[in-house]
């Protein structure tokens, strides 16, 4: 699997981005929680592609079965409020590797 996320000191100070650009995992799961869908992160952010989302997506959704996830309760909210808008990104990622 290609590494989609990456982390450096000299970008982000530190944080997850996606590789190759200066956009967040945050700002990618922000935006999904929001309602915006895969097309339209990619639309509003020229430098991600349907591709490198849908990696960063597949990657995290990856590393989060490998680890105890802790979070607060405004965490579970967002995630509350954006898990169909996630579930929906992730068949639409799914079904797009799959039709190649």
């Amino acid at each position: 699997m290609k590494k989609w996320i990456v982390a450096d000191p000299e970008h982000l100070g530190g944080s997850p981005r996606v590789r190759g650009t200066r956009i967040s995992v945050a700002l990618i799961l922000e935006s999904l929680a929001a309602g915006l869908s895969v097309a339209e992160i990619v639309d509003a952010y020229p430098s991600l592609t349907e591709k490198s989302v849908c990696g960063a997506l597949a990657e995290l959704a990856h590393q989060n079965r490998k680890m105890e996830v802790v979070t607060t309760p405004k965490l579970e909210r967002l995630l509350d409020e954006g898990l169909e808008n996630l579930e929906q990104a992730s068949v639409v990622c799914l079904s797009r590797q799959i039709a190649g």
